[in-house]
């Protein structure tokens, strides 16, 4: 009987045991994530509202006798968070220009095609800028093996947006968030008789 009893006592503090070790091992695992509705800290990214413009530019090229005629159509975006105010005095200026991305940018390279003041633009609004280039003496368009007489050029059509203030031309953050979406170009190559 003593027998018995003394088996029986080391099961139970067998499955005592057991039942305890068994216990911390689930205690150990990590706990299980819990979704509550609970209010963002402070250390929360704060997201400033500010305009943000985009240039975007789209070509048309047509040939009209020996004139090449390229219609730019270009727009201005806020894809920001917030309108465009400009500070007074300080307008946004949108410029729309062609030059020979080969050459230096002098004033015999560059030429504005036309501008725009940009004074307010609500966010998700678009404005356009549209103007057209002429190319005297154009054969084709496209690059091919010049015949005699015959020369490849090409020119390089950008969509500007910078803030219109000589000394002055960055913007400030709260007026364009990002600077980096502001240029639009496109190149355009051509076949011209040689101009000399």
């Amino acid at each position: 009987m003593k027998n018995m009893l003394g088996k029986s006592l080391l099961v139970v503090i067998s499955v005592i045991f057991l039942f305890s070790l068994s216990y911390a091992v689930e205690m150990k695992k990590p706990p299980t994530a819990i979704q509550t509705d609970k209010i963002p800290s402070t250390s929360a990214v704060i997201v400033t509202k500010c305009p943000d413009f985009e240039a975007r530019l789209t070509l048309t090229k047509t040939k009209s006798g020996t004139n090449g005629i390229v219609t730019l159509n270009g727009q201005i975006c806020n894809v920001g968070t917030a309108d465009y105010v400009s500070p007074p005095l300080a307008p946004a200026q949108a410029t729309l220009a062609g030059y020979d991305p080969k050459r230096p940018l002098t004033g015999d390279n560059y030429k504005i095609i036309t501008g725009k003041a940009v004074n307010n633009l609500a966010k998700g609004a678009c404005t356009p800028v549209t103007g057209s280039y002429t190319i005297p003496l154009l054969i084709e368009w496209g690059h091919r093996t010049a015949n005699s007489g015959e020369c490849q050029a090409e020119l390089e059509f950008s969509l500007n947006i910078g803030r219109n203030v000589p000394d002055d031309v960055n913007f400030r953050r709260n007026e364009d968030c990002k600077t980096t979406n502001n240029l639009a170009k496109q190149n355009v190559k051509y076949m011209v008789q040689c101009p000399w």
